[in-house]
């Protein structure tokens, strides 16, 4: 069997959640694959290597590809909702790992914050198109995206269904806000 780079990256994704960084070793991934270090080193340099592309890996599925697939939709409204629907549909345990791991790693915490940007820039674009006061806009989006993190972390005390009148109610109360003082 000839294995693709995504095939160790999901791999790793996999091991990063169920073990924690720690647990993401050459010898361990290798296991999991059934094969030599060689068919590591095919694809990468070495265990940082893999790391940074694993942090692009899950950039890419976790926040770039739901971006590209939302921005198919032309209806602003409809492409609000097909946002909400896949941050409560896609899984939560790589995010709330890779969260936790960048508490004690640079190299992930900048990647974390690039990511966060780049959503808040999404959001508040979104966001902004949809309420009256335009100025709010980054707020607001700070607001709902911190219901996203916090919610992710709280998957055993929110169920799906909680989380989805949670997203609705505070889209209401967002569209009928007219000042927010600051």
């Amino acid at each position: 069997m000839r294995l693709s780079k995504e095939d160790w990256l999901k791999l790793g994704i996999n091991i990063l959640t169920k073990y924690g960084p720690e647990a993401i070793k050459i010898e361990r991934l290798c296991a999991g694959m059934n094969v030599t270090k060689g068919s590591f080193y095919h694809h990468f340099a070495h265990r940082d290597d893999f790391i940074a592309c694993l942090l692009d890996f899950w950039q890419e599925q976790n926040t770039q590809a739901i971006i590209a697939q939302v921005d198919t939709i032309a209806e602003i409204e409809a492409r609000s909702d097909k946002l909400d629907f896949l941050a409560r549909h896609t899984d939560t345990g790589p995010e709330v790992a890779i969260r936790a791991w960048a508490q004690f790693d640079v190299q992930v915490a900048a990647r974390v914050k690039a990511v966060d940007e780049q959503r808040l820039a999404y959001l508040e674009h979104l966001i902004g198109s949809l309420v009256p006061q335009k100025d709010n806009a980054r707020l607001m989006a700070q607001i709902a995206y911190a219901h996203f993190v916090g919610a992710q972390h709280l998957t055993g005390l929110i169920a799906p269904d909680e989380w989805a009148a949670m997203d609705s109610f505070l889209r209401s109360l967002m569209l009928n806000v007219t000042t927010i003082e600051k």
